[in-house]
């Protein structure tokens, strides 16, 4: 089997340190301002409805990994939807994670600009520790996609374009606004709902938990 992400153990504790982490940061600059934006003297009613949706998400997610419990997504993506098409979704969300990765390094460059120094540092940790979840997702995701054990082969090749990417990813402001607003949010949906939902429906219903059992034995 090639590497798994569930070769490293984390607790509850551990995971809800890693949640707290990746949601500070660009997510607390760029999240509020949205909403108030959109919702106005509604803003919290918003929130609330978001902090729902969130619950709800963690327990779709739960239910996923419970499925194929010693399976990373990308195996789940080829278990579920067959070699071809989960090699092709598994494809499209690595790319996804490097041109995320690319965002939050544009944040780190552009927001820690003119504010306390304190608040600058503890930004950076944040914004830092949200790139490299993203980035060691992309390269463990290339690994997987490609048949290649060791991941870090795709280290530096994968940090250059990932540079790169980052200053050109908005050519301005105004782009940058209006991609926030018009496709972040579809593609966030589409990503972190509906992709998932998608993956627990079929593996339902193609394997019943009995057929789950013998699939996990055989990998």
């Amino acid at each position: 089997m090639l590497i798994l992400l569930n070769e490293i153990n984390i607790s509850a504790a551990q995971f809800r340190k890693l949640v707290t982490l990746y949601s500070i940061g660009s997510t607390i600059i760029v999240v509020p301002a949205a909403i108030t934006a959109d919702a106005h003297q509604d803003a919290w009613i918003a929130s609330l409805f978001d902090v729902a949706s969130g619950i709800g998400l963690v327990l779709l997610f739960t239910s996923l990994g419970k499925m194929f419990p010693t399976l990373t997504l990308m195996e789940m993506n080829k278990k579920i939807l067959g070699k071809l098409f989960g090699k092709i979704v598994s494809a499209v969300f690595v790319l996804s994670n490097l041109f995320i990765s690319s965002q939050v390094l544009y944040y780190v460059g552009n927001f820690l600009q003119g504010i306390e120094v304190v608040i600058a540092i503890l930004w950076f940790i944040t914004l830092f520790f949200k790139l490299c979840i993203y980035f060691y997702a992309t390269l463990l995701g290339f690994a997987n996609v490609f048949h290649i054990k060791d991941y870090t082969l795709f280290s530096f090749p994968v940090a250059f374009i990932m540079i790169t990417l980052s200053i050109i990813v908005y050519p301005s402001i105004f782009y940058q606004k209006t991609w926030l607003a018009e496709t972040w949010i579809p593609y966030s949906f589409f990503v972190g709902a509906f992709y998932p939902f998608i993956l627990l429906t079929i593996g339902w219903i193609c394997f019943r938990p009995a057929k789950i059992k013998k699939i996990i034995k055989s990998t």
